[in-house]
């Protein structure tokens, strides 16, 4: 997989993300210092994780020659407020404490049972097992006059 390269555009926020052959424009909304000029980062990871598993059902079902017409997936992100109560077995004290929660509509004449294991599969999609299964992030920063 290529680079992905992430550019600020100026003073503001407003950030131009290039992949592959691609160019996106990240932004915050102007009540949070932007011009909303793009979705916010998060909103982009939230992108990234419905079209994975959108996709990953898409091809499972294609591969098995079952009568999906298409799938609609919306997620949402909230903030828990951080008790003992809601922090995750694996999670330390410090972890964030994030709720995404994703509705997956499929829509064709399915069985109850490929229904059933297309909500299995939707769980396999690799940005899905990334963010669940995070991976060892390193950073380098250089500075440049």
């Amino acid at each position: 997989m290529e680079a992905v390269r992430v550019e600020s555009l100026g003073s503001k926020l407003a950030l131009r993300i290039t992949a592959r052959d691609h160019t996106l424009t990240a932004d915050e909304p102007t009540d949070e210092g932007g011009d909303n000029q793009g979705p916010q980062p998060f909103e982009l990871l939230l992108a990234s994780l419905g079209g994975c598993t959108a996709m990953t059902i898409l091809l499972y079902a294609r591969r098995h020659q079952w009568p999906l017409d298409a799938v609609d997936v919306e997620l949402s992100h909230e903030r828990l407020p951080r008790t003992q109560e809601t922090l995750a077995p694996n999670q330390a004290g410090d972890a964030p404490n994030d709720l995404i929660h994703i509705y997956v509509v499929l829509k064709g004449a399915l069985t109850a049972e490929q229904k059933e294991r297309l909500a299995q599969i939707a769980d396999h999609c690799p940005v899905h097992r990334t963010l669940v299964h995070p991976p060892k992030i390193v950073m380098e920063v250089d500075s440049v006059a």
